[in-house]
């Protein structure tokens, strides 16, 4: 697209440098697997999903939490003793974390990588409590009634639901509460979900690839079907 649309002009991304991140990347896949730690269900522990550094998510909604790897060594700080810290990268990006950083993150004493072909459900199910700066993660753990605690600004935490806060000094006293009290009253719960029902509509406005060791699920946003539902859902808004 860069060289046909934007004939070697587009502004963010060249062909040579798109080209060398996605070598980079592919290379860092192969290699990064001798970091992967097996995931134990049966182990008292808190789950972090890492975000895409690229994601908007971070560079524009939390640019304080942009290195990733500060804020891991945080919350393995701030622990309990007895309780591990599982880290997981992101399924949709995978071989984007430098390998010298994901090697500082398995050197930390109490922190264990996971392979991000490990479904995030079956982990947020045997998990005592979810970190996350402002993952769609939390959001899932909050339907499966776990305790969250935010970083920085997600939709979900207006619920009340989560532990929201954005002051690592209190991550410690924060993690202890939330693993001494949930959060998450499910009438609360069902009326905030009827609510983000109430002002959602249909459609897919970003193509998402997400690979699991159990489930592979594609969707193209390009389908004819699936535009007519966002034109639809547009339309509509605009209506009221």
């Amino acid at each position: 697209d860069s060289w046909s649309v934007e004939k070697g002009k587009y502004p963010y991304m060249s062909v040579s440098k798109g080209s060398y991140r996605y070598l980079l990347r592919m290379v860092r896949a192969r290699v990064e697997k001798k970091y992967y730690s097996k995931f134990n269900p049966n182990e008292k522990y808190v789950f972090y999903p890492m975000h895409d550094p690229y994601d908007g998510n971070l560079l524009a909604r939390a640019p304080q939490y942009i290195n990733q790897l500060f804020v891991i060594e945080n919350i393995s700080r701030s622990l309990p003793a007895g309780y591990q810290l599982y880290v997981k990268t992101h399924p949709g990006n995978i071989g984007a974390i430098p390998l010298g950083e994901l090697k500082k993150i398995t050197k930390l004493p109490n922190v264990m990588l996971l392979s991000p072909y490990e479904n995030s459900l079956k982990i947020i199910k045997n998990g005592a409590c979810i970190i996350t700066i402002n993952s769609t993660v939390g959001w899932e753990a909050m339907l499966l009634k776990k305790p969250v605690i935010n970083l920085g600004r997600a939709f979900y935490e207006v619920s009340g639901l989560t532990y929201a806060i954005r002051d690592l000094y209190k991550l410690p006293e924060t993690i202890k509460l939330a693993l001494r009290v949930n959060p998450v009253k499910e009438e609360i719960l069902l009326r905030f979900v009827s609510a983000i029902q109430a002002v959602t509509y249909p459609g897919d406005l970003v193509r998402t690839t997400l690979v699991y060791s159990d489930e592979t699920r594609v969707e193209e946003i390009a389908q004819d079907e699936n535009l007519e539902k966002v034109a639809e859902g547009i339309y509509d808004y605009l209506k009221q």
